[in-house]
């Protein structure tokens, strides 16, 4: 008895202690519940890239670890004055904060785990600034003869946020020779840092098989759009993350003391807006986030609302309002709002994704565009919420308002001929079974709060209301359709016309003309 007493102390100890509470803090990368990731596991899962220790190591993801290699080829000459003795020492000094950013336990071993964020860090870099990927075609194009570089000097060029090897860059460009890349590989075969079954005469050269001829790293960012888009969509999966403090230190270590007028999370900010450009976006370019956790997070603070819908006082007569009575309201309302013309609007200013907004009887809807891509997108960003609250359930509200209008394909129609859903899937009843299935496992407290509370308040309100009403299933029935519109209209002229022909008879009757 003695013993388990001591073991569950010990456990305690081990949960609640100062430490762990602190470590709880940072853990902003978390895996998706199995019951979840069951019911799609597409969504959640990368396709062609692993970014962190969640799915490192897949089989059908090993390919990419060869580009990674390449990408950290190319960084290692973007800098001629850091080895890899220096990238490796800066990357295990943040090995334990970073390991605390993962709500799971990581069972990598120190090496291995130093390896993998080094190697993902300078895919990212590569991947999101353009500038280097400049500097990889210019080094391709202009690589000169060892004869002319041994006698050469070092120069940088500063372009922008990134360094671009220029052509007296020699020495840069003698970081090539088989003595300045044995050099690497040594160091790197001493770490134990390399894959299993790779040679000392591979290691340095991105894993290039024997009979492969080797590629400039700039090779990988050619190989079409497929490549492309799925790289990006594996960028923004809630797994398959590591946090940004990583990526930002390191691209400060490779600019070394170099200015830095665009920095780590501006560039990223830009390359986030480029992906999200089809999104309505409020933030401006001098209003751009630089503290964020890592890209997920990023993208979901470019979509959260400009301008909290809900955060109008609440009246004391009006009762809260739960989700669930959100979703009563906003289904009733549906065949209303989605009545007619006046009901529904794009909006014309700047503004967010989820800005939603209901006044004098016009719900305004920001244009929303819908691709193969949004599922897996929209799907992480509720994950996202639903596995850490300090990050609200905005994006949740939204999607879950947007399924009870969307409920049917005719909803879809409806929505579409007004600007208000852009979609580019094979049918709308495709759309309509998207935002079904993107409410699926969603799951909230009966007391949470939404940002959309005061809109379905006032929803509810414009829905009461009888001769609203009336106007709303006189315009469903016979306004929707022109032919139908002139019909009534008709039938309107032709009774006002009986009407009047009637009182005139009546009053013709009642005093007839004099003789």
């Amino acid at each position: 008895m003695d013993l388990l007493v001591s073991v569950i102390k010990r456990e305690l100890n081990k949960y609640t202690s100062p430490e762990e509470v602190i470590r709880r803090g940072f853990r902003t990368i978390r895996k998706v519940p199995q019951h979840i990731r069951e019911v799609d596991r597409s969504s959640y899962e990368p396709i062609v890239l692993s970014i962190g220790p969640y799915h490192h190591g897949t089989q059908a993801l090993l390919h990419m670890e060869k580009e990674k290699w390449k990408s950290l080829d190319f960084i290692l000459k973007l800098n001629c004055k850091r080895s890899i003795q220096d990238y490796l020492k800066v990357t295990a000094e943040l090995e334990r904060q970073a390991r605390n950013c993962y709500s799971e336990e990581i069972k990598m071993e120190r090496k291995q785990f130093i390896q993998m964020l080094l190697l993902d860090v300078c895919f990212i870099l590569v991947k999101i600034d353009g500038s280097v990927i400049t500097a990889m075609h210019d080094l391709n194009k202009y690589g000169r003869s060892a004869a002319q570089e041994v006698n050469d000097d070092t120069t940088v060029q500063e372009t922008g946020a990134s360094l671009r090897p220029v052509n007296s860059d020699a020495t840069y460009v003698r970081s090539l020779s088989a003595k300045s890349m044995n050099q690497h590989e040594e160091f790197v075969l001493e770490m134990g840092l390399c894959n299993e079954g790779v040679s000392s005469s591979t290691a340095g050269r991105n894993n290039v098989p024997s009979d492969e001829k080797p590629t400039s790293p700039c090779d990988s960012y050619i190989m079409g759009d497929w490549y492309s888009i799925s790289a990006w969509h594996d960028l923004f999966l809630l797994e398959n993350q590591i946090p940004f403090f990583v990526i930002d230190r390191i691209y400060r270590f490779v600019m070394d003391d170099i200015t830095i007028d665009t920095s780590p999370a501006e560039k990223t900010s830009e390359c986030v807006e480029d992906i999200l450009r089809h999104f309505p976006i409020a933030i401006e370019e001098t209003e751009r986030p630089t503290q964020f956790h890592h890209f997920l997070h990023l993208c979901h603070m470019y979509l959260r609302p400009s301008q909290k819908t809900g955060e109008i006082e609440e009246d004391p007569i009006r009762p809260g309002l739960t989700l669930q009575d959100n979703k009563r309201i906003v289904s009733k309302l549906a065949c209303c709002l989605v009545a007619g013309v006046k009901q529904l609007s794009t909006m014309k200013l700047r503004h967010a994704l989820l800005d939603i907004k209901f006044s004098n009887g016009v719900l305004e809807v920001p244009c929303i565009p819908i691709d193969e891509n949004t599922e897996s997108l929209f799907k992480n960003l509720i994950a996202f919420e639903q596995a850490d609250p300090r990050f609200g359930n905005d994006i949740t509200a939204y999607i879950v308002f947007l399924s009870q209008l969307v409920s049917t394909p005719e909803d879809v129609i409806l929505l579409t001929d007004h600007g208000i859903i852009v979609h580019m899937l094979d049918s709308d009843d495709e759309v309509s079974a998207l935002f079904t299935r993107l409410t699926k496992q969603v799951s909230f407290g009966s007391d949470d709060y939404y940002y959309l509370n005061s809109l379905c308040w006032m929803l509810e309100v414009h829905y009461q209301s009888r001769p609203n009403r009336w106007l709303a299933w006189l315009w469903r029935n016979h306004f929707s359709n022109p032919w139908l519109a002139l019909a009534v209209l008709a039938a309107v002229i032709m009774l006002l016309c009986t009407i009047i022909q009637t009182i005139f008879t009546v009053l013709a009757y009642i005093k007839p003309p004099e003789a």
